[in-house]
């Protein structure tokens, strides 16, 4: 079984999922996003933490979402899904079949780019190509990493401390070449596009970063404040000179930066998904399935708990599985929220954090020389291209017209409205019902976890993994 097997096979597991399940708050922002992005209105005006770029797929999905009779949430998560398959045939190069077979079934993932719905993926299936990029010799590699890793941090600005761990001082200028190619690509295709690069950009993420929404975590458990700019400084000048002085390898570098920000900044659902993929590029398996059965059963139990969200309610993540009225049996039960908070606020607030401590223990191994492909990416890259290139070509509507056309397609989800007090937007909830349906949602999702996570650990037993 070839890398487009796995990439096949975690792509239709995820498009399945994200085709029956509206998802969360982003998904309902995206729609939000593209309604603005259709009628006009430049991404750098949209009050989204992120840089001008990812508003390309917003822009797209609401076109097809507009002309296409496909359910109005699916397009939304696509591409997320995409790049996230693509992880997962890049790990089957880098680390083995049984690898890329495994993160092909991660529960984390799936529930994060197929319910949740988010872009994570995009940024970190970038940066893993980067990664395997640099495994190889040669300038040419060198220079394609810097371009990759660019992409990564346009998508997603988390990918930006770990800035100096990319460099290297033998191909240092080919590196940093691509880097600077790339960005220069950027700032002509913005200007191209009437919303050229200004520094209220970088401001605006700047801000989210150090203020940004959280829901859990160690500063909710020790009742304090955290400053996330700060805390992400901290381990980049820890790490970047023991990379540059060949202390650790910068594949584990990189694992760990990810476990410090996880462990000591709050949290939401999307960031605990960064880790999956470097815990099994580093071939952790038992701490992969030990960290998913942790990460997991907290996701399921967060999306159906009333409380426990941002200013303590929760509704606008109700309806992350909230199915198509076609499937209403996977819908899952309303009941027993106390009982829920309880488990979002134990693992969320205490467990997973220890579970990331934990990280700093894994033993750090030299096995970053197996030859490795970034080729998915640019099967995923071609697709979201193809995507993009299609709505094009399609009338776009005005922002009546695409509100009109949206509200009757989520008609089609077993969920009710909920605007919330003195805001304009409205929500998605699922609706109350105390009923315990045996095949609901949750229930299975509960299942995945643990049969997960025990293969995965199974896999790590046979492979002497400690």
């Amino acid at each position: 079984m070839s890398r487009y097997a796995v990439f096949a096979v975690a792509l239709l597991i995820r498009a399945a999922i994200a085709f029956v399940f509206f998802g969360s708050i982003d998904v309902n922002n995206a729609m939000a996003d593209a309604a603005y992005l259709l009628g006009g209105t430049r991404p750098s005006a949209l009050g989204v933490p992120y840089l001008p770029g990812v508003h390309l797929l917003i822009w797209t999905a609401g076109m097809l979402a507009f002309h296409t009779a496909l359910p109005a949430a699916f397009v939304f998560k696509l591409a997320g899904c995409v790049f996230d398959a693509a992880i997962a045939a890049m790990l089957f190069d880098a680390q083995g079949p049984r690898t890329g077979w495994l993160y092909a079934f991660a529960p984390v993932p799936i529930l994060i780019f197929a319910v949740h719905g988010q872009w994570d993926s995009i940024c970190f299936a970038l940066l893993l190509g980067s990664l395997l990029l640099l495994r190889r010799d040669g300038n040419r590699a060198a220079f394609a990493a810097g371009v990759l890793f660019v992409l990564a941090a346009i998508v997603k600005p988390v990918a930006v401390p770990i800035f100096f761990l990319f460099l290297e001082r033998k191909r240092i200028a080919a590196i940093v070449g691509g880097m600077a190619a790339c960005v220069a690509a950027w700032l002509v295709a913005l200007w191209l596009a009437g919303d050229p690069f200004s520094l209220s950009m970088v401001e605006r993420v700047v801000r989210y970063t150090r203020n940004g929404v959280t829901y859990f975590g160690a500063p909710f458990a020790l009742g304090i404040s955290e400053n996330r700019l700060i805390l992400t400084i901290v381990p980049v000048v820890v790490l970047v000179p023991l990379f540059w002085k060949g202390y650790i390898k910068r594949e584990h570098a990189v694992l760990l930066f990810y476990a410090f920000v996880l462990a000591t900044c709050g949290l939401s659902a999307q960031y605990l998904v960064w880790i999956v993929p470097f815990l099994l590029l580093r071939g952790h398996h038992r701490y992969a399935a030990l960290y998913s059965l942790v990460a997991g059963v907290f996701l399921v139990t967060f999306y159906v708990s009333p409380f426990g969200g941002f200013s303590g309610y929760n509704f606008e993540n109700l309806a992350a599985f909230a199915p198509l009225k076609t499937m209403a049996w996977l819908t899952p039960t309303a009941a027993n929220a106390p009982l829920k908070l309880d488990i979002v606020r134990a693992l969320g607030d205490y467990a997973i954090p220890l579970v990331c401590i934990g990280m700093f223990f894994l033993r750090w191994r030299d096995d970053e020389s197996r030859p490795a492909s970034a080729s998915p990416l640019v099967i995923a890259l071609a697709f979201v291209t193809i995507m993009a290139g299609a709505a094009a070509t399609l009338s776009r509507p005005t922002f009546p017209q695409f509100i009109a056309r949206l509200e009757k397609k989520l008609d089609a989800y077993n969920m009710a409205t909920y605007r919330p007090p003195h805001e304009k937007r409205q929500l998605w909830v699922i609706p109350r019902d105390t009923r315990a349906h045996p095949f609901a949602a949750t229930n299975l999702a509960y299942v995945w976890v643990l049969a997960w996570s025990v293969v995965s650990a199974a896999r790590g037993a046979a492979a002497r993994d400690r």
